[in-house]
């Protein structure tokens, strides 16, 4: 039998599970109200997390099957709304069938979502410019070439440091990150992220079944090009990580 402080909470958490109010706290996450992108620069509140909680504390009681399935309903729409939101907020469709056939999945799938295009959106989209410089720094040069004389202070100081062309992408860096987005597609975005992040290999495996469509590159390139914040925050994390040696000079030959 559930004591009177376990009914309290039940209800309480019950009451919690708000579709309005939550809906309004995802789009205000995601810039929705305000049109502003620069909320994506260093999000540090996770709200999907707490409510997570929230439902898990309810599995803990011997709740009737109608508070029970009451309860499941409620945590499943607050899901889809999490990922309805995302989804259009990053120009993404999901198969009308996936949800009917996923049930027990889709608060894996928000949880995936979430932390790939929310909670972790400025560290992996990071990685993934991070990366392509890394593996790419040949073509990059030779893109930005024609640059390479500019008379700057960065560029000047930039010369003593680093080799030519090493000082060339540090001094353009900013231009180079709105490059690579403008230039690479969803497939490359996955695929110059870690293979083991989990949220990654969700959504590449629903990409690759086709239960997930849509161009979310844009999305981020629209959102990157239009946050001074998102865009100083990342390229100034490479240009402080290469003049602190944490990056090394890819143009450097090692003897």
């Amino acid at each position: 039998m559930i004591s009177e402080a376990g009914l309290m909470e039940i209800s309480e958490i019950m009451d919690s599970f708000n579709i309005e109010e939550i809906t309004s706290m995802i789009k205000k996450q995601l810039g929705f109200d305000t049109n502003d992108v620069d909320v994506f620069s260093d999000i540090k509140v996770d709200h999907f997390k707490p409510l997570y909680y929230k439902y898990s504390k309810l599995t803990k009681y011997d709740l009737d099957e109608n508070t029970a399935q009451e309860a499941d309903e409620k945590f499943i729409n607050i899901c889809k709304t999490f990922l309805e939101q995302i989804f259009l907020r990053f120009n993404l469709t999901i198969n009308e069938d996936w949800y009917d056939n996923n049930q027990h999945n889709i608060i894996a799938l928000t949880l995936a979502v979430y932390d790939f295009f929310v909670i972790n959106f400025e560290s992996n989209l990071f990685e993934v410019l991070f990366n392509y410089i890394i593996k790419n720094k040949d073509a990059i040069y030779k893109t930005f070439e024609d640059m390479k004389n500019k008379k700057d202070a960065s560029s000047i100081s930039n010369k003593k440091i680093f080799t030519p062309e090493m000082a060339l992408i540090v001094s353009n860096i900013y231009n180079i990150n709105t490059w690579i987005l403008s230039y690479i597609n969803e497939d490359d975005f996955l695929n110059y992220m870690n293979d083991l992040y989990v949220p990654m290999i969700i959504i590449k495996k629903l990409y690759e079944s086709g239960e997930l469509t849509g161009e979310f590159i844009s999305a981020i390139a629209d959102i990157f090009t239009n946050s001074p914040s998102l865009m100083s925050s990342i390229g100034f994390k490479f240009i402080s990580m290469v003049k602190h040696g944490e990056i090394k000079d890819l143009f450097k030959v090692i003897e």
